[in-house]
């Protein structure tokens, strides 16, 4: 009797070099809602310095906002779920987009094996731990989420391979003292880079290259280009949704924290706030400060508004801040929110 095997399907292949995350993003999703049902998709892709948040992350309280200003590094929410990740170009970042029917959903190790098998051909014994990632020696070095809708499923995972480990843990530490959130926290364990568990000897090009080879292994690639409509869509994407604060942050579930700071010629000055969508429903002023009225105006003018410092510079011209928070000076009162404390 002759076994019959069953044809692998075809995959359509993208080594994408567009670096801007928002782009990035808007492409894998314009991909998984546009390519046909019953096109398998695999992408290798890179962005420069970034935050990627979780579907049900609450952005503010995942990241160092503060930091994230300063160093010009973008936070952008993904559609799947999981903790917040950096990426640089230090990383390399891989798509799977399959019908849901072929796969099992929320089985990483199904799209991790390319990866696993890529380090073990090298020499390097990775190996899938807790729900989804990837770790040598007991340090991660890559995390995997996924996400499904309308018979399609789509799995990403970003490898760090020679990331900026300083500026990642700077980017993902929030500065509050206290803060609850009803989102997902982020795992913080920790980390290796690929390159120093290689000891070296493969670059992250070469990398690259041998796993999309090991991923592609028994497949036929399907031709595939992206027309000049297909881009005017992902550019549409990537302005209206990526790149917004709305999705951003504003999507972000109820977030309260308390945020304390010590101002010369002020006193100490302790913000405990509520936020729902990304703005403050509620916030209340403690500490030892001298004011002319009670802080109850200032709490009012705060509400409604981004716990951000331009949306505070617009409430220091909008009020007498100092009639409430008396000798406070204007550039403190704006970084209220980045967590910051000045010593006398």
């Amino acid at each position: 009797m002759i076994k019959i095997k069953r044809r692998r399907q075809p995959v359509i292949y993208l080594d994408i070099r567009e670096t801007d995350p928002r782009r990035n993003l808007a492409l894998e999703e314009h991909l998984f809602r546009t390519v046909g049902q019953t096109d398998d998709c695999f992408l290798l892709w890179q962005n420069r310095s970034s935050v990627i948040v979780g579907r049900h992350q609450n952005t503010l309280a995942e990241t160092n906002g503060a930091f994230l200003r300063e160093h010009g590094i973008p936070a952008v929410r993904r559609l799947s779920g999981g903790g917040a990740v950096y990426h640089d170009l230090g990383n390399l970042n891989f798509t799977f987009i399959t019908a849901r029917e072929r796969m099992e959903a929320m089985r990483f190790e199904l799209f991790c094996t390319p990866v696993v098998e890529t380090l073990r051909e090298l020499g390097v014994d990775a190996q899938l731990s807790g729900r989804n990632d990837l770790s040598v020696d007991g340090r991660k070095f890559s995390g995997n989420s996924q996400y499904t809708s309308g018979g399609r499923l789509l799995h990403h995972g970003t490898i760090l391979f020679a990331a900026d480990l300083e500026t990642m843990t700077a980017a993902l530490t929030p500065p509050y003292e206290k803060l609850q959130s009803k989102g997902t926290p982020s795992v913080r364990g920790r980390v290796v880079n690929l390159s120093e568990a290689l000891g070296g000897r493969v670059s992250l090009e070469e990398f690259r290259r041998l796993l999309a080879n090991r991923a592609l292994r028994g497949r036929t690639c399907s031709r595939f280009s992206l027309t000049a409509d297909d881009w005017a869509a992902v550019d549409k994407l990537a302005r209206e949704k990526y790149g917004s604060w709305e999705w951003n942050y504003g999507d972000s579930p109820p977030c309260s924290f308390s945020v304390k700071a010590y101002w010369n010629g002020c006193g100490t000055v302790e913000a405990r706030v509520l936020l729902r969508e990304g703005r403050i429903e509620t916030v209340k002023f403690y500490g030892d400060f001298f004011g002319e009225e009670s802080p109850a105006a200032l709490e009012d003018a705060l509400c409604g508004q981004k716990p951000e410092p331009a949306a505070l510079e617009h409430v220091w011209n909008s009020i007498p801040v100092t009639r409430y928070l008396h000798g406070v000076r204007r550039e403190d009162f704006v970084r209220l929110f980045d967590g910051a404390r000045e010593s006398a």
